[in-house]
């Protein structure tokens, strides 16, 4: 009797992608933690919110990763608006937010590409 084999998941953010994007995320953040403690830099630490936020949906974007579409799209769409809210705050800005909510989007798409019906192989 032949052994099934699981169809490969072919994640649109594979390993090296998202330990990049969750080594940047952490970079922004250790770069906020030192502009915040410091006091006199607050508008540059929400200014790298304001870089961040784009540059990281960009990123999704080139990666095939849509905020608004998928079966996790509001959990991808809060962690995003839930990042920059409580980015833009002043004392709270020096919490790890940026990869937070890199990380939950990250596990909100490879769990819409572990949902998904693997295509089938051409003959």
């Amino acid at each position: 009797m032949a052994q099934e084999t699981k169809p490969k998941i072919e994640y649109r953010i594979g390993f090296v992608a998202a330990a990049f994007m969750f080594m940047t995320a952490l970079f922004l953040d250790l770069t906020q933690i030192l502009l915040s403690i410091t006091g006199v830099f607050i508008l540059a630490s929400d200014l790298v919110t304001f870089m961040a936020a784009p540059a990281f949906g960009i990123w999704f974007l080139l990666l095939r990763v849509n905020y608004f579409g998928g079966k996790k799209a509001v959990a991808k769409v809060t962690a995003a608006l839930v990042t920059v809210v409580v980015e833009l705050v002043p004392v709270v800005d020096a919490l790890p937010c940026i990869t937070i909510g890199v990380i939950s989007v990250i596990r909100s798409s490879r769990a819409e590409d572990r949902e998904a019906k693997p295509k089938a192989k051409p003959a």
